[in-house]
């Protein structure tokens, strides 16, 4: 019956009766991982989960990290793992690093019955079981004043799935915390938080995994002064083809039903809701953002699950934010969403930029299936906080409700590195990024990056012109150097659409940060 999972996905001890599976093995997934870097002088937190021990019990006894092939690092357990998800963090002191770039080879021993087992870092088959990698930095990310970071678009094990799963709310929240972030939105699939807990073949109509889900991160939320979880769901619509995509929903307090693309019902791909459909539920405490408009859908998906891509239609949808195109992924994807947003712009439609990772408790290494069955391919993609938002708000403890009436506004920038922003001026009056404008007398670029993420190797500022197909470079800079500031008087003679700005540097690699646009009030005005 389950054919889906064979052609696209599979979780590791989901499998079909009769069917070999050689990535199943007798043990439950045991996984480690640390956030990607960490400021020098805080404790790295390495994590382990341990998924299925409902299915194989074991007992913890001793996790070790030899750091760098020199220094040992080692706890004792003696505590037994029988739930169907359990994780532990520990904390390795900050004196076992130096700044810079170390490997960490995880050590996990562990009882099966009276069988003593070791694993390294996994016990997956046909992974490298390779040390992890975290970056210790000097330099705090860099950021304006009044600038808040998070990562939209972040999985949990409310995920949890013949597919895929997360890791814990709780365990997540320290990881971002360890990354300086601010703040998370936490996006599980609708197909997943209407699941029985107990059965993810299942649903439940009483809701009580959603339920459970807002409860806890309104918990979270309580007991933390300096970070905030925004609630959400990765709702599955149908576009105007009538294939499945996946909206953004932030912060609304009822339940949007998706499953079209769940593989829960045979030969039944038909979502719920259109993609106006669900927009329309929405009221103005909700956001609602486009995920990964610019990912390619693989084949397979298209076939047998009735997946589908993001329309210039989709789009121009009412009651759409904006798109979340910065997805963790390459920088093909990258461009693509850029020249997808671009066009848009120019074509007179008002949408916010947005970034996040679709991380799946994904830290240092995502670890997802290669070949369904046979085996587990390893990358350094969708990796919690790889790509930030940095949202401007006044000094306060974040809210949902803040976050919500931030994220509206647009004063805001995305980043893998760089902090960029623009803001125009005219009559003594000052705009910010997301606000409409007249015509600015003139414009004010900012830019910072770090030695982590090194000098600024470009700056420019552009301008969308009403009918035409390009955008118009009005400013370009290749400075050199940590901070950037310039004034920038406004060209005329144009019908101005909007400025937005962007920021490049590097260092090992190349990073870019991207403003969001200021609209300029004309007779050519935006939809």
């Amino acid at each position: 019956m389950w054919l889906l999972p064979v052609l696209s996905y599979a979780e590791v001890h989901y499998r079909f009766k009769f069917f070999f599976n050689w990535l199943h093995r007798a043990q439950p997934e045991i996984i480690a991982d640390v956030p990607q870097r960490v400021q020098a002088g805080k404790p790295v937190p390495l994590l382990v989960v341990i998924k299925d021990a409902h299915r194989y019990p074991i007992a913890l006894t001793r996790i070790s990290a030899l750091i760098d092939q020199k220094n040992v690092f080692q706890q004792e357990f003696n505590r037994s793992f029988d739930r169907l998800y359990q994780d532990v963090i520990v904390r390795i002191p900050p004196e076992y690093f130096t700044p810079g770039e170390h490997r960490i080879n995880v050590k996990i021993e562990y009882r099966i019955g009276d069988r003593v087992v070791v694993c390294y870092n996994d016990n997956y088959r046909t992974t490298s079981h390779a040390p992890l990698v975290v970056r210790i930095t000097e330099q705090n990310y860099p950021r304006f004043e009044n600038c808040f970071f998070g990562d939209l678009h972040v999985h949990t094990n409310y995920t949890t799935d013949q597919i895929e799963f997360g890791a814990s709310l709780k365990a997540t929240v320290q990881m971002a915390q360890a990354l300086e972030l601010d703040f998370i939105a936490v996006t599980d699939h609708s197909y997943d938080l209407d699941d029985d807990p107990n059965d993810y073949l299942s649903n439940d109509p009483d809701l009580p995994k959603w339920r459970r889900f807002q409860a806890e991160v309104a918990e979270v939320n309580q007991n933390e002064n300096e970070f905030c979880v925004l609630p959400g769901e990765e709702v599955s619509v149908r576009n105007e083809q009538g294939r499945n995509i996946h909206l953004l929903i932030f912060n609304h307090d009822r339940f949007i039903p998706g499953s079209g693309d769940s593989g829960e019902r045979w030969l039944r791909f038909y979502s719920e809701h259109s993609l106006n459909e669900a927009l329309a539920q929405l009221d103005d405490r909700a956001a609602a953002f486009g995920a990964h408009p610019a990912a390619r859908t693989p084949l397979l998906q298209k076939w047998f699950i009735h997946r589908g891509d993001w329309t210039n239609a989709d789009m121009r949808a009412p009651g759409l934010h904006g798109l979340q195109f910065l997805n963790g992924a390459d920088r093909a994807e990258e461009r693509r969403g850029l020249l997808l947003w671009k066009n848009l712009l120019l074509a007179g439609k008002k949408l916010f930029i947005l970034a996040g990772n679709d991380a799946h408790g994904n830290f240092s290494r995502t670890r997802q299936i290669g070949v369904p069955f046979v085996n587990i391919a390893e990358n350094q993609q969708h990796l919690l906080g790889a790509w930030r938002t940095g949202l401007f708000l006044s000094p306060g403890k974040l809210t949902p409700q803040r976050l919500i009436a931030g994220l509206k506004s647009g004063n805001y920038f995305v980043t893998n590195g760089p902090a960029v922003r623009i803001a125009a001026e005219t009559a003594g009056r000052k705009f910010v990024m997301g606000s409409n404008c007249p015509l600015p007398e003139e414009l004010t670029v900012e830019a910072l990056s770090s030695p982590e993420f090194g000098g600024l190797t470009k700056i420019t500022v552009l301008a969308g012109i009403a009918g035409q197909k390009e955008e118009r470079i009005v400013f370009s800079a290749e400075p050199g150097t940590f901070t950037f500031s310039q004034k920038i008087v406004v060209p005329g003679g144009e019908p101005i659409l909007y400025f937005r700005a962007q920021a490049e540097s590097r260092n090992d690699r190349a990073y870019t940060g991207y403003t969001n646009p200021i609209w300029i009030e004309t007779e050519h005005k935006a939809d």
